[in-house]
């Protein structure tokens, strides 16, 4: 754990996001002491949709990330994922919470998840099973390219809580996330 005695944050953007998304809360997290890290997984702009998958996500984010903060540094981990974030970062800590590093008489491990409008999607399942396998009417498949997906309007589905003023930055922020299974 940091001197300050307090978990290490690890944001996990979610499917159409980038870590950049939380740089407005950043100083807020540091000046309250906390260590962070933004991570993006690789499917998000993934050359080849058709070759990106979920588990190649899931192992990104534990072997570059995870495994090292709580088994290296034994650093103890909060995650805040948000949405398909939630996926990808609840597979990736799995095996690395708190108490089976104290079963092991080590210190770390993962002690938290927030939430943040997530899609919960049951192990080896994908995406659109949490939606009844059919992606939302908003969702536009295939779209820019094959094997991507496309939000429109985005402004509406994704950040309607947001200032108008942010709009075309909001929008201009977006990934066009890979389908895979």
């Amino acid at each position: 754990m940091p001197s300050s005695g307090l978990p290490t944050i690890l944001l996990v953007p979610g499917a159409f996001g980038t870590p950049a998304g939380y740089d407005p809360m950043l100083p807020y997290l540091k000046a309250a002491g906390f260590t962070t890290h933004p991570r993006p997984y690789p499917s998000l702009n993934h050359p080849e949709p058709s070759k990106a998958t979920c588990a190649n996500d899931i192992a990104s984010l534990r072997d570059n990330v995870i495994r090292p903060l709580t088994e290296e540094q034994q650093k103890e981990v909060v995650i805040i994922a948000h949405s398909f974030g939630g996926i990808v970062a609840g597979g990736a800590a799995k095996g690395f919470d708190k108490q089976h590093f104290l079963s092991q008489g080590q210190n770390g491990g993962v002690i938290g998840f927030i939430y943040v409008a997530l899609n919960i999607a049951l192990e080896n399942a994908y995406l659109a099973e949490t939606f009844g396998g059919v992606y939302p009417p908003f969702s536009q498949v295939d779209k820019p390219s094959q094997g991507l997906v496309l939000i429109k309007p985005a402004m509406d589905v994704l950040f309607n809580d947001c200032d108008p003023a942010h709009a075309d930055e909001l929008v201009a922020s977006c990934n066009d996330p890979c389908l895979y299974p």
